[in-house]
Protein backbone atom coordinates (compact mmCIF):
# COMPACT_ATOMS: atom_id res chain seq x y z
CA UNK A 1 0.00 0.00 0.00
CA UNK A 2 1.00 3.39 -0.48
CA UNK A 3 2.08 5.56 2.45
CA UNK A 4 -1.17 7.80 1.85
CA UNK A 5 -3.33 4.20 2.59
CA UNK A 6 -4.41 4.21 -1.38
CA UNK A 7 -3.36 0.67 -2.71
CA UNK A 8 -0.99 0.55 -5.85
CA UNK A 9 -2.41 -0.31 -8.59
CA UNK A 10 -2.34 -3.79 -9.85
CA UNK A 11 1.27 -4.77 -11.76
CA UNK A 12 2.81 -1.91 -10.13
CA UNK A 13 5.81 -4.36 -8.55
CA UNK A 14 6.22 -6.16 -11.11
CA UNK A 15 6.73 -3.81 -13.51
CA UNK A 16 9.90 -2.16 -11.12
CA UNK A 17 11.26 -5.50 -11.13
CA UNK A 18 11.44 -5.72 -14.58
CA UNK A 19 12.69 -1.96 -15.17
CA UNK A 20 15.39 -3.11 -12.47
CA UNK A 21 16.52 -6.04 -14.22
CA UNK A 22 16.75 -4.67 -17.55
CA UNK A 23 18.48 -1.61 -15.97
CA UNK A 24 21.25 -3.25 -14.84
CA UNK A 25 23.46 -6.18 -16.26
CA UNK A 26 23.23 -9.02 -14.35
CA UNK A 27 26.28 -10.18 -11.89
CA UNK A 28 27.27 -13.65 -11.18
CA UNK A 29 29.60 -15.04 -8.25
CA UNK A 30 33.17 -14.81 -8.81
CA UNK A 31 34.19 -18.49 -8.13
CA UNK A 32 37.59 -17.84 -7.44
CA UNK A 33 36.53 -15.14 -4.68
CA UNK A 34 34.13 -17.44 -2.91
CA UNK A 35 36.96 -19.76 -2.65
CA UNK A 36 39.47 -17.77 -1.26
CA UNK A 37 36.84 -16.87 1.15
CA UNK A 38 35.47 -20.32 1.89
CA UNK A 39 39.40 -21.41 2.50
CA UNK A 40 40.14 -18.32 5.16
CA UNK A 41 37.56 -19.85 7.26
CA UNK A 42 38.18 -23.25 7.46
CA UNK A 43 39.25 -23.37 11.70
CA UNK A 44 42.61 -24.24 11.63
CA UNK A 45 43.04 -26.22 15.05
CA UNK A 46 39.11 -28.31 14.64
CA UNK A 47 38.28 -27.93 10.97
CA UNK A 48 34.94 -27.01 9.69
CA UNK A 49 34.44 -23.67 8.95
CA UNK A 50 33.46 -21.26 12.30
CA UNK A 51 35.64 -20.36 15.65
CA UNK A 52 32.63 -20.60 17.62
CA UNK A 53 29.94 -23.70 17.52
CA UNK A 54 30.39 -26.35 14.58
CA UNK A 55 27.41 -26.88 11.89
CA UNK A 56 28.45 -29.34 9.04
CA UNK A 57 28.64 -27.63 6.21
CA UNK A 58 28.38 -30.27 3.22
CA UNK A 59 27.63 -27.73 0.07
CA UNK A 60 31.23 -26.26 1.59
CA UNK A 61 33.16 -29.53 1.84
CA UNK A 62 31.40 -30.42 -1.97
CA UNK A 63 32.62 -27.07 -3.24
CA UNK A 64 35.86 -28.09 -1.47
CA UNK A 65 35.81 -31.42 -3.64
CA UNK A 66 35.19 -29.56 -6.81
CA UNK A 67 38.36 -27.22 -6.60
CA UNK A 68 40.18 -30.26 -5.93
CA UNK A 69 41.53 -28.85 -2.78
CA UNK A 70 41.86 -31.98 -1.19
CA UNK A 71 43.97 -30.89 1.61
CA UNK A 72 41.93 -28.07 3.01
CA UNK A 73 38.84 -30.19 2.35
CA UNK A 74 40.88 -32.98 4.71
CA UNK A 75 41.50 -30.13 6.98
CA UNK A 76 37.73 -28.88 7.33
CA UNK A 77 36.56 -32.33 7.22
CA UNK A 78 38.52 -34.86 8.93
CA UNK A 79 38.13 -33.37 12.73
CA UNK A 80 34.25 -33.70 12.27
CA UNK A 81 34.59 -37.28 11.09
CA UNK A 82 36.26 -37.98 14.12
CA UNK A 83 34.21 -36.14 16.66
CA UNK A 84 31.28 -37.07 18.81
CA UNK A 85 29.08 -35.64 15.63
CA UNK A 86 29.44 -38.92 13.85
CA UNK A 87 26.99 -41.74 15.14
CA UNK A 88 28.94 -45.14 15.03
CA UNK A 89 25.68 -46.42 16.98
CA UNK A 90 22.54 -45.63 14.46
CA UNK A 91 24.62 -44.39 11.86
CA UNK A 92 24.57 -41.10 10.44
CA UNK A 93 25.26 -37.56 11.55
CA UNK A 94 23.84 -35.17 15.04
CA UNK A 95 23.03 -32.08 13.87
CA UNK A 96 25.67 -29.44 15.70
CA UNK A 97 27.86 -29.24 17.85
CA UNK A 98 28.38 -25.78 20.69
CA UNK A 99 32.10 -25.33 20.80
CA UNK A 100 34.61 -25.30 17.82
CA UNK A 101 36.14 -28.12 18.66
CA UNK A 102 33.28 -30.93 18.32
CA UNK A 103 32.15 -31.37 21.64
CA UNK A 104 29.07 -30.70 23.41
CA UNK A 105 27.05 -32.47 20.52
CA UNK A 106 23.48 -31.42 19.87
CA UNK A 107 21.45 -34.64 19.63
CA UNK A 108 18.69 -34.08 17.20
CA UNK A 109 19.18 -35.75 13.99
CA UNK A 110 17.94 -33.92 10.41
CA UNK A 111 17.37 -36.15 7.56
CA UNK A 112 17.93 -33.52 4.88
CA UNK A 113 21.27 -32.32 6.82
CA UNK A 114 22.12 -36.11 6.86
CA UNK A 115 21.12 -36.83 3.30
CA UNK A 116 23.42 -34.31 2.13
CA UNK A 117 26.49 -34.79 4.17
CA UNK A 118 25.88 -38.53 2.79
CA UNK A 119 26.46 -37.06 -1.09
CA UNK A 120 29.08 -34.70 0.06
CA UNK A 121 30.93 -37.90 2.10
CA UNK A 122 30.25 -40.68 -0.59
CA UNK A 123 31.35 -38.47 -3.26
CA UNK A 124 34.63 -37.46 -1.78
CA UNK A 125 35.05 -41.45 -0.62
CA UNK A 126 34.98 -42.40 -4.55
CA UNK A 127 37.23 -39.57 -5.36
CA UNK A 128 40.12 -39.55 -3.29
CA UNK A 129 39.86 -43.31 -2.69
CA UNK A 130 38.92 -42.73 0.89
CA UNK A 131 37.17 -46.46 2.82
CA UNK A 132 36.38 -44.11 6.12
CA UNK A 133 34.51 -41.72 3.92
CA UNK A 134 32.68 -44.14 2.27
CA UNK A 135 31.98 -46.15 5.23
CA UNK A 136 30.44 -42.84 6.86
CA UNK A 137 28.28 -42.43 3.76
CA UNK A 138 27.05 -46.05 4.08
CA UNK A 139 25.99 -45.81 7.26
CA UNK A 140 24.11 -42.82 6.83
CA UNK A 141 22.42 -44.02 4.32
CA UNK A 142 21.53 -46.90 6.37
CA UNK A 143 20.70 -44.62 8.77
CA UNK A 144 18.09 -42.83 7.03
CA UNK A 145 16.53 -45.82 5.21
CA UNK A 146 16.25 -47.47 8.57
CA UNK A 147 15.64 -44.55 11.07
CA UNK A 148 13.77 -42.18 9.04
CA UNK A 149 11.73 -43.76 7.12
CA UNK A 150 7.92 -43.59 8.42
CA UNK A 151 5.17 -46.62 8.29
CA UNK A 152 3.88 -45.07 5.08
CA UNK A 153 7.69 -45.80 3.56
CA UNK A 154 8.47 -41.65 3.29
CA UNK A 155 11.34 -40.60 4.81
CA UNK A 156 10.82 -38.50 7.85
CA UNK A 157 12.40 -34.88 8.68
CA UNK A 158 13.55 -36.28 11.94
CA UNK A 159 14.89 -39.28 13.30
CA UNK A 160 11.38 -41.35 14.98
CA UNK A 161 11.30 -41.04 18.55
CA UNK A 162 9.64 -43.86 20.76
CA UNK A 163 8.97 -41.74 23.93
CA UNK A 164 6.55 -43.02 26.04
CA UNK A 165 4.55 -40.81 28.34
CA UNK A 166 7.64 -39.86 30.50
CA UNK A 167 8.96 -38.45 27.83
CA UNK A 168 12.06 -41.44 27.97
CA UNK A 169 12.72 -43.42 24.88
CA UNK A 170 13.34 -47.15 25.61
CA UNK A 171 16.30 -46.93 23.06
CA UNK A 172 18.17 -43.92 24.23
CA UNK A 173 17.78 -44.54 27.96
CA UNK A 174 19.78 -47.63 29.56
CA UNK A 175 21.38 -48.58 32.79
CA UNK A 176 25.50 -48.51 32.36
CA UNK A 177 25.54 -52.76 32.82
CA UNK A 178 23.63 -53.06 29.82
Amino acid sequence: RRGDGGPYPAGAFQRADVELLQSTRPRFADGNDYLAKLLGVINGDHGGFSQTGQVPRPLAIMYLQMHAEIDAWRAATDPMLKSGLVDWLDGGFYRASRAPDWTSIEFDKLALHNAELMVALGAAGQQFGDPFCLRIAKNTFDALLDRFTADEGWVATARKGDEDARGRSAYANFAVKE
